[in-house]
């Protein structure tokens, strides 16, 4: 684009360098890479090209303006396009930080740090395309001057770009809300949820795994259940063995569970040994004093067969049962009736605890669709003070800057509107990497508007008509 290898060699060293800084300071951190943050790398390396981009288009203005082609010249002319595109680039990198910055609110710590690390990538780009930057540029020969050239082209473009909205301007604002509205309709439609088979896709090597696994071994998750005994209650007591295997008979009909594993298989595989191997005894005992013997020779002559099931004073044990990988919205249902078993089967006297994988999963989803919420959130509010805060700089009043920033934040919002409602729409679910797409489209999103809206806001307060401010804002950061 700027047909030059010295901009694109500035910028690349730029880039490069931030995005280094950024693994550097994953890694001095002890942060491990996962599947949240190995996407930090061409974020940033993206991302960090933004100002760098604004710095040398100015600066190629700039150069033009004054025919600069001596050392000093030029570096005059980075002085110019630095006091030009500075305050505008430290705004859009303060909202694009805000976007990661905000997934400090959520309680997945992923998150947290994907969102700081993204955030000092940025703000380290930043810095660098204000001081490596012009340092790299001064250093290496001079470019031929060719903005006339560049900007030529682009000038034509958007000056019809600007006749067009100009001559159709309401047309453009009813089609702008229409799709808000339609687009929005699709963004309620959107769900959070996790589907391995879907994430990984039925071709990778993960999914085979899991299809091997649940045809000639096991199913490939589990549901884990610690129940802790009433008072007075006794393990071998006949009605608690009673309660249990009657607990894990519920849970194994559940659609999507079973087999279920207890303490009670393991002294019903006792009995059977003790009667000759006979499959008819695979049981528990007939009475409380049997299924105390049982449990008296279990924990005298193999007490480790135990100590998966039962704490060390038998008062705590676990069940373990085999599930089914499931989409967000079954592990819901399976788990409510995991539940209503426990209640109907045990009796509200017992302390139950359900965890496990299976459940473990189900929660993490449920705090991502709460990171999604809350980091949104923050991010618009903040965006939003910062935008007020920009305008308010360049002179006018604190409402004319509040009013402005609201207008600025309908386009800023549109795009989050768009790509959910058309995740909504082909049925694409939030999940691990989606969760984040709001958040961080708030804060890249915003940085157009500030870069025009900042100078169509200067020309006005320099007393020039709305139309000619926005034609010469479009023109000059488009």
């Amino acid at each position: 684009l700027f047909r030059s290898w010295q901009s694109v060699a500035g910028a690349l060293a730029t880039v490069g360098l931030a995005t280094v800084w950024t693994i550097g300071l994953l890694a001095a951190l002890s942060w491990p890479q996962n599947s949240v943050n190995q996407t930090i790398a061409p974020l940033v390396l993206v991302m960090a090209l933004s100002d760098a981009i604004h710095f040398l288009s100015r600066y190629a203005q700039a150069r033009e303006a004054s025919a600069a082609s001596t050392r000093v010249e030029r570096a005059q002319a980075m002085i110019r396009a630095a006091r030009d595109a500075g305050p505008p680039c430290l705004v859009t990198t303060l909202t694009t930080a805000t976007g990661f910055a905000s997934f400090a609110t959520s309680s997945l710590e992923s998150f947290l740090r994907f969102g700081l690390i993204c955030a000092f990538g940025i703000l380290g780009a930043l810095i660098l395309s204000f001081t490596i930057l012009p340092l790299v540029m001064v250093l290496l020969p001079a470019d031929k001057i060719r903005a006339a050239q560049a900007s030529l082209m682009w000038n034509r473009v958007l000056q019809l770009l600007v006749e067009g909205t100009r001559r159709h301007a309401k047309y453009i604002v009813v089609i702008s809300v229409a799709l808000f509205a339609v687009l929005g309709f699709g963004a309620v439609q959107l769900r959070v949820d996790i589907d391995e088979y879907k994430l990984y896709g039925e071709e990778s090597d993960v999914v085979k795994g899991f299809r091997f696994m649940e045809a000639h071994l096991q199913k490939p998750d589990s549901l884990e259940l610690e129940l802790s005994l009433p008072e007075g209650a006794e393990l071998f007591h006949e009605e608690v063995l009673t309660a249990l295997s009657k607990l894990s008979s519920s849970l194994a009909e559940i659609d999507g569970l079973g087999p279920v594993h207890s303490v009670v298989d393991t002294l019903a595989w006792t009995n059977r040994l003790l009667h000759s191997d006979d499959p008819a005894f695979n049981r528990l005992g007939n009475s409380t004093e049997e299924n105390a013997e049982l449990l008296t020779m279990l924990s005298l002559k193999d007490p480790a067969a135990l100590d998966q099931w039962l704490s060390p004073d038998f008062r705590r044990l676990r069940i373990s049962v085999e599930a089914e990988k499931r989409p967000q919205s079954e592990r819901g249902e399976i788990l409510a009736q995991v539940n209503a078993a426990i209640g109907r089967d045990v009796g509200p006297d017992w302390d139950p605890r359900v965890t496990g994988s299976f459940s473990v999963y189900y929660d993490m989803t449920r705090e991502m669709q709460k990171t999604q919420v809350s980091s949104f959130g923050t991010a618009v509010v903040i965006v939003f003070a910062i935008l007020a805060a920009y305008l308010f700089s360049l002179g006018g009043g604190l409402r004319s800057a509040v009013g402005w920033a609201a207008v600025g934040m309908f386009p800023t919002v549109l795009p989050v509107i768009a790509t959910f409602g058309v995740m909504g729409y082909a049925g694409i679910n939030l999940d691990m990497g989606t969760a984040m797409v709001a958040a961080i489209l708030i804060g890249i999103a915003v940085d157009d508007t500030v870069h025009l809206l900042g100078e169509f806001y200067r020309r006005r307060q320099a007393g020039t008509p709305p139309v000619p401010a926005i034609e010469g804002a479009v023109l000059h950061v488009g």
